[in-house]
């Protein structure tokens, strides 16, 4: 969804944005942290700390690139050619990640391991972003921009 948003609103939306998920997922990991200091086991703690850790340091890497790029050549408008171009491969991805999380989900499921299920539930996800990559390229091949907040 924030591939979409991305291609949608441009680079200066992605990099606020990525500032304040770089934020709250930094004060989650050491929320996390702290728990394993009051709840037992300790890997309950640290196991929810890790994902949310590399969740941080993920947004905050891809915030410095976009702030690099912005100090070195700034943000300009995105080109509405490239635009349809970046949300079909866009689309074009989401769709193999749904497929891959339904094909991995269902021989997990099926080969006993009802992790699967958590996988499978990346596919209705993927088709969201996909419907709404479709509707944001319809919407720039229109000229028509969409009013109001973004929306999943």
């Amino acid at each position: 969804m924030f591939s979409v948003e991305a291609a949608r609103q441009g680079p200066t939306w992605a990099k606020t944005h990525l500032g304040r998920v770089a934020v709250v997922m930094g004060v989650l990991a050491v929320l996390a942290l702290l728990s394993s200091v009051w709840f037992r086991p300790v890997w309950l703690g640290l196991g929810a700390a890790y994902p949310v850790a590399i969740a941080a340091f993920l947004a905050w890497g891809r915030w410095r690139q976009l702030a690099f790029v912005e100090r070195e050549i700034g943000f300009g408008e995105i080109d509405p050619l490239l635009r349809e171009r970046v949300l079909a491969r866009l689309r074009r991805g989401l769709a193999m990640l749904g497929l891959i999380a339904l094909v991995a989900g269902l021989g997990l499921v099926a080969t006993g391991l009802p992790h699967g299920w958590i996988v499978m539930a990346l596919t209705p996800v993927a088709g969201l972003a996909l419907a709404r990559a479709r509707v944001v390229e319809l919407e720039a091949r229109s000229g028509n921009q969409m009013s109001g907040p973004p929306s999943l």
